[in-house]
């Protein structure tokens, strides 16, 4: 009990930046320094003063013969913190007492700090350990194998494979591109509900925040409209015949409740299709045609019809003009 207590009481002096609390404390109970600190941290004095970029903290636990490649019960070295945690300056002040560059971990990755580094999509970092030996290149992985080292890390995003490109070109942080800007995804051309989705999956994608889904319902409570997202879309296209809303008494409930019709748009895909629209003014011709010689000769004889028509309707009205006018004269 006496022990713990003691561990504690480190723990809280390393958080507090204490320098004078942990010398005392480390000077009591020399095995504490190379011990985890509780049983909830798992690294040492150091691991967890390097993780903080608690450099003065770092030195004094350093100078009182902290083991500086020591990697704990968590099979991570100091070095390997700072690496994840971007702490450049850490870094250096690290490998200047003896951290090793191209030591692994000791868990199931068997990661080196610079790989360390990349999981945590930290691009400066990497520049820095990589310059201090260019071997190190030949000893990467996949990008598939650091995305799979992320999970769990709380990254948001990284592109590692355009991340590995530029670093293994060592092109500097201000030329590259944003690593960490997750692509957009296309619209939807034709969007509709996914009914895939069980009530298990549907529960534990909104209590795990996963993939946002894109139907939104409204409702105004006290004046203020609260937001619930629930429903995942997907091409209509996506779907087999029988899943599709049209076809589905539930699918065509739910589009409805959104706002949307559960059928497909009516989009005439052929010429012949076009021509075949029904026509909105019964006398204007909406339909689409196509300038070939037949229909060419068409306008042409509709043309002359017309101007011929005007002139014969202008000579008549001139003639019924200049009737009136002579009658006029008449009576004169």
């Amino acid at each position: 009990m006496g022990a713990n207590n003691v561990k504690e009481q480190l723990y809280e002096a390393v958080e507090q930046s204490d320098e004078a609390r942990v010398a005392q404390l480390i000077k009591e109970n020399p095995i504490l320094l190379n011990a985890p600190l509780t049983e909830d941290c798992q690294n040492t004095a150091l691991s967890r003063s390097v993780w903080r970029n608690d450099q003065k903290l770092v030195k004094l636990i350093l100078g009182m013969g902290s083991q500086v490649n020591n990697t704990a019960s968590k099979g991570i070295s100091p070095l390997m913190w700072a690496a994840k945690r971007g702490h450049i300056d850490m870094a250096k002040l690290l490998i200047e007492n003896g951290a090793q560059v191209l030591q692994r971990s000791e868990d199931n990755q068997k990661f080196t700090p610079l790989e360390c580094a990349i999981v945590m999509g930290q691009y400066e970092m990497c520049l820095y350990l990589l310059s201090l030996d260019l071997t190190q290149l030949e000893s990467l992985q996949t990008p598939e194998v650091y995305q799979k080292g992320a999970e769990g890390k709380y990254l948001s995003y990284c592109n590692y494979e355009q991340f590995l490109d530029h670093l293994k070109a060592r092109i500097p942080f201000e030329s590259c591109p944003n690593f960490y800007q997750r692509p957009t995804k296309p619209e939807l051309v034709d969007p509709v509900i996914d009914p895939r989705e069980t009530w298990v999956q549907f529960i534990k994608r909104n209590i795990e925040f996963e993939e946002p889904p894109v139907v939104i319902y409204q409702f105004e409570i006290q004046k203020a409209f609260i937001q619930f997202d629930f429903y995942l879309q997907v091409e209509r296209s996506e779907l087999p015949q029988h899943l599709q809303p049209q076809n589905r008494f539930m699918g065509k409930v739910r589009q409805y409740l959104n706002g949307k019709s559960p059928y497909p748009p009516k989009q005439p895909t052929t010429l012949e299709d076009r021509n075949n629209v029904e026509l909105q003014d019964p006398f204007v011709d909406n339909r689409v045609q196509i300038d070939t010689p037949q229909n060419i000769n068409q306008k042409e004889q509709k043309q002359a019809t017309l101007q011929q028509n005007v002139y014969s309707n202008q000579g008549s009205q001139f003639n019924i003009d200049n009737q009136q006018s002579k009658e006029k004269e008449i009576d004169v």
